[in-house]
């Protein structure tokens, strides 16, 4: 890895958007860490937590934990991590309990365009000092 790349945790069970993610975010200059296990991104996360630079996750996911589970557990152990959701719900997320955990919204189907721009500014706000 490259050191001015950015890690990016990716919680994701669709291969096909686990691929366009992964593609998406390395034409933009991304490091993506790819799951399909809410479980598995909490565990690694724990362990590394300055190592990733913020946490993508769909909302809907197999398995024992949804992706609003994820977030508040991530935002419980490191609150300055940035939690995007990948939701097809639309407007309807803001009503939910768990947004609180959650820092952008981008919506599905997801587009690499649609998620550069919602990391954009992470970049830029991440950006070493001159």
């Amino acid at each position: 890895m490259l050191p001015d790349l950015l890690v990016i945790m990716v919680v994701e069970d669709s291969p096909e958007i686990q691929t366009l993610i992964d593609e998406a975010l390395r034409e933009g200059g991304f490091d993506p860490a790819i799951t399909a296990s809410g479980e598995e991104a909490v565990t690694l996360l724990r362990g590394n937590r300055d190592h990733y630079r913020a946490l993508v996750t769909d909302v809907n996911l197999k398995g024992t934990m949804n992706g609003w589970e994820v977030a508040e557990r991530i935002k419980a152990k490191s609150p300055d991590t940035p939690v995007f959701l990948l939701t097809g719900w639309g407007e309807s997320v803001a009503a939910h309990e768990g947004s609180q955990f959650v820092d952008r919204v981008v919506a599905k189907p997801v587009s690499a365009e649609a998620l550069m721009e919602q990391l954009a500014e992470l970049r830029r706000t991440r950006a070493p000092a001159p």
